[in-house]
């Protein structure tokens, strides 16, 4: 939150008058999408090393595997997309989930090609996947704790926003004229 001592101009007028700003910086609990959102999501990218299991020559039933669980994981998408809001970016969520998708493809796309190539191939498919699916977990694990350093109370803006409240609350007014002529940043 921002608190300026800020001027309102008039300019057809010819006026000015006092005024404040206040700029509010909002955001999100991540428990409730990463609970019933990102589990689920990664759970269905965790199966899609179930295929790996099926016989390598029988290439149907493990494109069946993928495919299913591809479409489980779109529908997933679809019926959670109601939960988030609107908004013209991809939003973290949205990546996570993007990018769970392109490891189902690939893991089909391995699926498809593994009888044409040696036993080899299938555990360095298997360990491939499993590694993307780590790394996307590490990586959106460390976004959601640098948003929650930035955004946490403890943090150096969050200071400055009650050391402002209170000169304002107070009786000072020598405090409170202070408080609002410096402008307090929280980004």
């Amino acid at each position: 939150m921002a608190v300026e001592n800020r001027p309102t101009n008039m300019q057809e007028l010819g006026l000015s008058y006092p005024g404040l700003r206040f700029v509010l910086c909002v955001h999100r609990r991540p428990d409730y999408y990463i609970v019933n959102v990102v589990m689920p999501t990664g759970l269905i990218v965790l199966l899609t090393g179930a295929q790996f299991r099926i016989d390598a020559e029988d290439v149907a039933n493990r494109i069946d595997v993928g495919v299913a669980l591809l479409l489980t994981a779109v529908a997933f998408k679809l019926v959670t997309s109601n939960m988030t809001p609107e908004v013209a970016y991809l939003t973290l969520l949205d990546r996570y989930v993007g990018v769970s998708n392109v490891i189902i493809v690939l893991a089909v796309m391995a699926a498809a090609v593994a009888s044409e190539v040696d036993d080899t191939f299938d555990r360095a498919a298997v360990w491939s996947l499993l590694g993307l699916w780590v790394v996307l977990n590490f990586w959106f694990v460390a976004r959601v704790l640098a948003a929650r350093a930035r955004t946490s109370p403890a943090s150096d803006g969050h200071r400055q926003v009650r050391r402002a409240s209170k000169a304002l609350i107070g009786t000072d007014p020598q405090r409170a004229a202070s408080a609002l002529t410096r402008p307090i940043d929280v980004s």
